[in-house]
């Protein structure tokens, strides 16, 4: 069988713990969470989901894309293996490529939610990484996540991708991002067609603090007149960076204003208005592209799409869900 996407990483089965009773101290290494030692802590909900990680993730979001997907990972003969499988089946997922072991237990990680921060509880058994015998090369293969032992398996991968002509994903993991900045796996970099990280994890990996981005989309929501602290917030940034970015786009984002404003006529005043607004602050629509969200219907196709692939635990990371969550909206 011929696979269009083939995901290869450590999946887990995650516990999110939503804390209630905790504190944040940033002594100047790094915020830490603490909680009362020795005591009985509580905590407002618990949820378990299962056979998740990039791996798993990304694997479900190319079947519910309708690609013939197969996903390479190993987990336990135990309890945590049986619900991984039975996760990934729901979603008919092809798992024969999945291994499974007696002498380790799948993966159970804790994530610690405070606010809208997480704090992961992790620890990865020492799986026996190796490629499968393939019937035929898959057109692609995304490659993730795996334990700091496992370095010699990307090396393996390389090989096979050069061999047969395969195209390659790469989002390192943790200890993939260690090995990255330690300078052990340039072949990967090398041999990969996309690469995926967000921007702290690359300035890690490249060993600086640069924000050097070519291309930036700001975006702006009418949902009521701008104030002062609009002006120094944001609204003065965007026309600061005007000219540093080519090109520059700025959008209205009024399907974004939508959670709040219902009403045709205001959101129409309201988003003329912002224009206005940013115009006489001294952006110049020359410099800049600026344009409103809904009309790009390409931004709500893809949001639908997003909608129907994205697994919770990735929905999880966000920001603005977390915030959202956080404020309890």
């Amino acid at each position: 069988m011929k696979y269009d996407f083939v995901s290869i990483g450590d999946v887990t089965n995650d516990t999110f713990i939503t804390l209630k009773d905790a504190t944040v101290h940033d002594e100047g290494t790094g915020k830490e969470i603490c909680m009362r030692f020795g005591d009985k802590i509580p905590y407002e909900a618990a949820e378990v989901v299962y056979g998740v990680g990039n791996a798993g993730n990304a694997a479900i979001s190319a079947k519910r894309l309708g690609l013939n997907t197969s996903l390479v990972t190993d987990i336990g003969a135990d309890q945590g293996g049986d619900q991984c499988l039975a996760s990934w089946e729901k979603d008919g997922l092809d798992v024969s490529l999945v291994r499974r072991h007696k002498e380790y237990a799948t993966h159970h990680h804790y994530v610690l939610r405070f606010g809208p921060e997480r704090t992961i509880l992790i620890k990865h058994a020492p799986w026996p990484y190796a490629l499968p015998n393939f019937d035929e090369p898959p057109m692609w293969i995304y490659f993730t996540s795996t334990g700091e032992h496992g370095e010699p398996y990307h090396h393996e991968l390389v090989q096979y991708i050069k061999q047969h002509n395969v195209k390659l994903a790469f989002q390192p993991g943790t200890f993939q991002i260690k090995l990255s900045v330690e300078g052990k796996i340039p072949d990967v970099y090398e041999a990969s067609e996309f690469f995926v990280c967000n921007k702290e994890e690359a300035q890690h990996i490249l060993g600086n603090n640069s924000a050097d981005m070519k291309i930036l989309l700001s975006g702006i929501q009418p949902s009521g007149r701008p104030h002062i602290g609009n002006y120094f917030g944001a609204m003065k940034q965007f026309v600061d960076l005007v000219g540093k970015y080519e090109p520059h786009y700025i959008m209205v984002a009024d399907y974004h204003a939508l959670n709040f404003i219902q009403n045709t006529d205001e959101m129409r005043s309201l988003s003329r208005d912002m224009v206005l607004d940013y115009l006489a602050i001294g952006l110049d629509p020359e410099k800049v592209i600026l344009f409103k969200q809904s009309d790009v219907p390409e931004h709500t196709e893809l949001c639908w799409i997003f909608d129907t692939i994205t697994t919770m635990p990735y929905l999880m990371r966000a920001h603005a869900y977390k915030d959202a969550e956080a404020k309890d909206k």
